[in-house]
């Protein structure tokens, strides 16, 4: 299913807004799970601090019974006076690595600095117990609760405004390809050629306002061809077929000497009226009426002609069935047809005898080739009227060999 190109950007958008959302959903969850801890961190620095600051004053009494100002901060001389709730491995990271490190679990919520005095590098430790201080974690599903339905909210928000962006961004291509569906093109093309004439609407609109007008001129062109093509083509051709017409009376008559060539002259005049008729076909969109379609007697005649402009080569007529039918063709264009395929055969194949099979879904004409043609390129194909035909009347051309030395030629009707 084609999806158009302002969903695509609606769906960009919104899949965008989203991701931000989520992103600072759990941006804003961690910060504030940082910031927890970022205090506790500076109220054991803030007792680091005044406990050097003692230090300092070099007052060994008052050392010694040195206290944090915070009640819920004790001070640790040994390792072995820290919490008997620590595990083997919590203990020796405190030992092992100076800073400040987090220990938590169902009934503790500690932070330990192991520190060393400045004067004389000895170990103390600093014990924050903060598990009655805790915010986040012991609120942490009202928090994320209250995070998330401040997300939703913004991330509703920022859905509504991705569809009025993204509608009103596209707006112009909307109103252009409203427009095209509707055949009302040229106020609306040049309109927005006019209002974008620096953008890329602006391009387009402007470009296709320039394909509009070829299409015009072209359609222009091919209706002046149409009305007075007909009376240009059929006018010497009807008066050849008069003229002679004429002669075979007079051949009638007793001249014998020029049957032979009036009688090619109207064969000739015959093929010049179906090719005439069949561009004229090319030239319209008009449907085949039902008494305008080519029966099999036709084609069958078509090929008796044609046998008589090639007297050196045998031309079998086979039909797959003894009764009348008609093709959704013309019978002119469809012996126009016919007769380029034989003439193709002709002249790309051997002298053997070439069969034509009249079936009820298509036509075929096959014939032998020599070893030095079966690689000439386009073979049995080379005839453009006949794909021209083929496709303005949705019929299919095709050409395939049979058996290494003989080609068929087929059009299939639809």
């Amino acid at each position: 299913m084609a999806i158009s190109i302002s969903s695509r950007v609606r769906n960009a958008m919104i899949g965008l807004t989203l991701g931000l959302s989520l992103l600072f959903t759990v941006l804003i969850f961690l910060l504030v799970y940082v910031i927890e801890d970022k205090v506790f961190v500076n109220q054991i620095k803030v007792a680091q601090l005044a406990f050097e600051n003692t230090i300092t004053k070099g007052e060994p009494q008052k050392i010694d019974e040195w206290q944090p100002a915070n009640a819920n901060i004790q001070r640790v001389d040994s390792a072995s006076n820290l919490p008997s709730s620590l595990s083997k491995t919590m203990l020796s990271r405190i030992i092992e690595q100076p800073g400040v490190h987090e220990y938590f679990d169902d009934d503790h919520a500690l932070f330990i600095a192991s520190l060393s005095q400045p004067t004389n590098q000895v170990p103390y430790y600093l014990v924050y117990d903060v598990k009655d201080l805790l915010v986040v974690r012991d609120t942490k599903q009202t928090l994320f609760v209250l995070i998330g339905g401040l997300t939703l909210v913004i991330a509703l928000v920022a859905v509504m405004l991705a569809r009025r962006l993204s509608k009103a961004t596209l707006a112009p291509v909307s109103r252009l390809s409203h427009a095209l569906r509707d055949n009302d093109l040229d106020h609306v093309v040049i309109e927005l050629a006019n209002e974008f004439s620096e953008d890329e609407i602006g391009v387009l609109t402007h470009q296709l306002a320039q394909a509009l007008e070829r299409v015009r001129e072209s359609a222009r062109r091919e209706y002046e061809f149409n009305r007075g093509v007909s009376h240009e083509l059929r006018s010497p051709i009807q008066i050849a077929q008069s003229a002679t017409e004429l002669l075979q009376l007079y051949t009638a008559e007793g001249d014998e000497e020029i049957a032979k060539p009036v009688s090619r002259l109207q064969r000739s005049v015959t093929e010049m009226n179906e090719v005439a008729e069949a561009f004229l076909w090319l030239a319209s969109d008009r449907r085949v009426e039902p008494n305008e379609m080519c029966s099999v007697t036709t084609l069958q005649s078509t090929v008796v002609a044609t046998q008589s402009s090639f007297p050196n080569h045998r031309i079998v007529v086979s039909t797959g069935s003894a009764e009348e039918f008609h093709y959704p063709l013309p019978s002119t264009v469809l012996s126009v047809v016919l007769r380029n395929l034989i003439r193709n055969a002709v002249v790309h194949g051997e002298p053997s005898p070439i069969n034509v099979e009249l079936y009820n879904d298509r036509v075929t004409v096959s014939n032998s080739v020599s070893t030095s043609q079966q690689d000439t390129k386009g073979f049995g194909m080379g005839l453009s009227i006949v794909q021209r035909i083929c496709d303005r009347f949705s019929c299919e051309l095709r050409s395939e060999s049979h058996h290494g030395d003989r080609y068929v030629s087929s059009v299939v009707f639809p």
